[in-house]
C-alpha cells in the first residue's frame, strides 16, 4: 500500500491479475482452472501471501514429469498464466519497479540452480525415461560420476549443461543444412514471393498473429522477406546448447534483451482469453512480439545459399544465452556455438527468398505438428 493506506499501482495490477486468472467468466469455455485458476484462488482470497510463492519458487529444485511430481516447469507455467492475463500484462510492461525487481528475482533464481542445495532431485532425473512428445534419455550423456546415483552432478545447473557423448548426435553430411538444436521443428512461415513487409507476416494457423520479424532483426530483417522461417522450439528436458546450422562466415553477431515470459497459452496478445492450443501445439505468442524478447543473433554468409540467419531465443525464465562465436568466424556446420541458461528457449532459422537450390524436410509443417529433431541433423538438402 501508499503512505496514505491506498492500493498501489503494482499491487493494484497484481490483484487485479488473479482476479482475472481466477473468474470462469473471463476465461474462455471454464477454462480458468485448467490455466491455473485453482492454483491462484487462495492467493486472490488472501489465504495465501505473493511472497511465499516467489520464495518457494526461488528454491525450487525441478523435478522430471513424473506422477506426484510439479515437472521441470511447474512455477515458470503457473507465472505464465498469471503474467499473461490483461493486468498481469500491464505489471509486467509498465511498471517499471516490478520489472526491475523481477530481472533480479531471475537472477537469484539463476544463482540457486548453480548452488549445491540444487541438486536433490538428480536421483529422479536419471531414472526418468522422458514421454512422447519429450524424448529424454538419461544414457545419451555423459554423467560426471558414472557410479553415483545422482550421476556426480554437484548443482542442477551442471546437469542441465550436460554434455552428448561421442557418437549420439552424428553429423548428417549429406546436408546442407542441419538442425541447430534438440527440439520439435515447425514453420512459422514457408516461401512466401508475394510478401512485401517484414513487420506483417500473418501466421499461418495461428488466428492471424503477426510475426516482427523486422524489428526482431536489426539492420537485416529486409533480407529474409518472403523466405522460409523454420523454429525449433526446446522443453526443459532437452538438450540446450547450440550449434552452427550450415557452413559460413558469420558478418554480425548481436545480443538484445527483452521480456523473460513465454505466454504459453495466449498467443494472441490482442486477445488474452482466446482458447487455449491444442494439445501438444507449439502455437505460442511470443512470435508475435519476439522483438521484445531477450535473444541472441547471429547473420551468417553462406556461398550456396545466401545469407542465414539464426535467432536464439530466451523465455520461460531463460536470463542467459551464452555465445562462444565471434564476428568474422568462420562456421562449419555442426560446430559447437554455445548454450542457453535454465528455462524454456528457442531458436529460429530465417533464410532468404528464392534459394530455389535448398528442399527441406517434407516432414516439416505447422506449429500444431512439431517434427522432433536431433542437433546435427539434417533438415535442408541440395536439390540434385
Amino acid at each position: 500500500t501508499n503512505a496514505d493506506g491506498s492500493m498501489s499501482s503494482t499491487a493494484a495490477a497484481l490483484i487485479g491479475a488473479l482476479a482475472e486468472v481466477c473468474n470462469p467468466i473471463i476465461m474462455p469455455d471454464g477454462e480458468s482452472k485448467s490455466r491455473g485458476g485453482e492454483f491462484w484462488t487462495p492467493y486472490r482470497n488472501g489465504d495465501k501471501d505473493m511472497a511465499d510463492f516467489f520464495k518457494i519458487w526461488l528454491r525450487y529444485n525441478p523435478e522430471p514429469d513424473m506422477p506426484n511430481k510439479k515437472g521441470p516447469g511447474y512455477f515458470i507455467e503457473m507465472w505464465d498464466h498469471l503474467a499473461n492475463t490483461k493486468e498481469g500484462r500491464r505489471l509486467i510492461s509498465t511498471d517499471q519497479g516490478f520489472k526491475s525487481w523481477f530481472v533480479q528475482f531471475l537472477d537469484l533464481r539463476g544463482r540457486w540452480i548453480n548452488s549445491v542445495g540444487s541438486a536433490t532431485t538428480m536421483k529422479l532425473w536419471m531414472d526418468y525415461g522422458g514421454s512422447k512428445e519429450h524424448p529424454f534419455n538419461m544414457t545419451e550423456f555423459i554423467k560426471l560420476d558414472g557410479d553415483s546415483q545422482d550421476g556426480g552432478f554437484k548443482t542442477f545447473d551442471q546437469f542441465f549443461l550436460r554434455a552428448i557423448k561421442k557418437g549420439k548426435r552424428p553429423l548428417d553430411e549429406t546436408a546442407c543444412v542441419v538442425s541447430p538444436c534438440d527440439g520439435g521443428a515447425f514453420y512459422l512461415q514457408e516461401e512466401n514471393t508475394r510478401m512485401t513487409d517484414h513487420c506483417r507476416f500473418i501466421l499461418k494457423e495461428k488466428s492471424r498473429d503477426e510475426f516482427h520479424l523486422g524489428d526482431a532483426l536489426p539492420g537485416y530483417g529486409n533480407a529474409f522477406i518472403g523466405g522460409p522461417l523454420i523454429d525449433f522450439l526446446l522443453w526443459f528436458t532437452d538438450y540446450h546448447h547450440f550449434h552452427a546450422p550450415v557452413d559460413g562466415t558469420v558478418i554480425h553477431v548481436g545480443e538484445y534483451q527483452g521480456s523473460y515470459n513465454y505466454d504459453f497459452d495466449n498467443y494472441d496478445p490482442k486477445n488474452p482469453y482466446a482458447p487455449a492450443p491444442l494439445e501438444g501445439s507449439d502455437k505460442v505468442g511470443y512470435y508475435n512480439q519476439l522483438n521484445k524478447h531477450k535473444r541472441f543473433i547471429w547473420i551468417i554468409k553462406t556461398d550456396n545459399m545466401g545469407l542465414v540467419a539464426m535467432i536464439a531465443i530466451g523465455f520461460w525464465g531463460v536470463g542467459s544465452i551464452i555465445s562462444d562465436v565471434r564476428p568474422k568466424q568462420k562456421l562449419k556446420k555442426g560446430e559447437y556455438m554455445g548454450h542457453f541458461g535454465y528455462g524454456g528457449s528457442s531458436i529460429m532459422l530465417a533464410f532468404e527468398p528464392q534459394q530455389h537450390n535448398i528442399k527441406f524436410l517434407r516432414d516439416i509443417s505447422s506449429p500444431d505438428k512439431p517434427l522432433l529433431m536431433k542437433v546435427r541433423q539434417g533438415i535442408g538438402f541440395e536439390r540434385r
